[in-house]
């Protein structure tokens, strides 16, 4: 069965498509590359625009998205939103009764939730 994957910003809550089947490993990898893809970004259009005979095959969206969320919170995320490093099991959301899979990390314990929940200062959850 297929399953794609993409990539996402957890820190702005946006996807880029890349639609890569069973590629999650494949992205988390592609993740630490995205500064040389930016870098490389110029060059390959001004290739492209100059050299019409030249095919490019370069992804200057990918490039884009890496540039904009450079710094970022950036993961593999697969087609029903499952995060490359979350459980993803499949749960009843006690709050609405939605089917919805565990964004908490792999292993976790206790009840699975909707969204990871972050501690507050004072250490209460």
């Amino acid at each position: 069965m297929s399953n794609y994957w993409n990539l996402a910003c957890r820190t702005c809550d946006e996807v880029h498509s890349l639609d890569w089947n069973h590629a999650g490993e494949q992205i988390q990898a592609l993740i630490s590359s995205l500064p040389e893809v930016v870098k490389a970004e110029p060059v390959m259009r001004t290739l492209n625009e100059t050299f019409w005979r030249f095919d490019v095959q370069f992804p200057f969206d990918l490039a884009r998205f890496a540039e904009q969320h450079n710094g970022h919170d950036l993961i593999a995320v697969d087609e029903y939103g499952k995060f490359f490093d979350a459980c993803g099991e499949y749960f009843l959301c006690p709050c609405c009764g939605h089917s919805t899979h565990c964004k908490l990390p792999l292993k976790h314990e206790g009840d699975h939730a909707p969204r990871a929940v972050e501690a507050s200062p004072g250490g209460a959850v």
